[in-house]
């Protein structure tokens, strides 16, 4: 009886563990200000790739908004307060960013600030895997790919074409702790593929935020996977697999 009891509590979904009201509403405005400013400074990183910035965004005061602050100010608008925000509107459509996407978006950022901080190219040293004769990093390859289909997974439990409840799941204990044998499971994975220790304690890292804080929803799936970083990834695929073939 008590092993039925113990096994019982680990799948539980009752009087699930949610976070405080002020915390919630802290990390929905400063989360989109991360992500907000990831996405700006992506949308300079390509206009610099593209070829003569001024010919894309003119010169002069035109070019130093958008190549200077313009990211920032995107930031800075999503820390309004209400309804002002551009986070109050963007929580109402998509809610918060998961905490792994709040921490890449944190990361891209960090990098396009002082990149000499974050990792370099040197120290990923990523073993590689080939797809189509190109190179890609087989580590962040399966990240995506697991990421992906999990994404699809949690789609169909949405549209209740998968009978499983997989998002119901996310509140019990026992997804906790398989979340965490999984982070545990990619540092000692990625501790053959990169030199670098943030890369691989990242997962548990992001695992322990969570335990500590339970945001952004108090399901550990939202915590790991949005709507947001879930298309990104398709794209992300997409976009190496044409590259490839060129």
């Amino acid at each position: 009886m008590e092993l039925m009891q113990i096994g019982s509590m680990l799948i539980s979904q009752e009087n699930p563990w949610l976070p405080e009201q002020l915390l919630s509403k802290t990390y929905l405005s400063v989360s989109w200000a991360v992500v907000l400013v990831a996405m700006g400074l992506g949308v300079v990183r390509w206009l610099k790739g593209s070829g003569d910035v001024a010919k894309s965004v003119g010169g002069g005061s035109a070019r130093f908004w958008v190549m200077a602050v313009w990211p920032w100010a995107l930031g800075i608008w999503a820390l309004l307060p209400a309804p002002w925000s551009a986070s109050y509107w963007l929580g109402l459509a998509f809610q918060s960013p998961s905490l792994l996407t709040t921490g890449l978006c944190a990361v891209y950022v960090a990098q396009g600030v002082r990149p000499k901080l974050m990792f370099s190219a040197q120290s990923q040293t990523f073993a590689n895997w080939r797809l189509n004769g190109r190179q890609v990093p087989s580590a962040l390859l399966g990240l995506a790919l697991c990421g992906i289909a999990f994404g699809w997974l949690l789609l169909l439990d949405t549209l209740n074409l998968v009978h499983l409840q997989v998002f119901a799941w996310g509140f019990s204990p026992l997804a906790v702790a398989l979340c965490l044998c999984v982070a545990w499971g990619c540092a000692w994975g990625l501790s053959g593929a990169t030199t670098n220790s943030f890369v691989k304690w990242a997962g548990l890292f992001l695992m322990t935020v969570y335990m500590l804080t339970r945001l952004p929803t108090g399901n550990v799936w939202d915590a790991l996977m949005d709507p947001l970083l879930w298309i990104y990834l398709h794209v992300w695929l997409i976009r190496r697999w044409f590259s490839s073939k060129i």
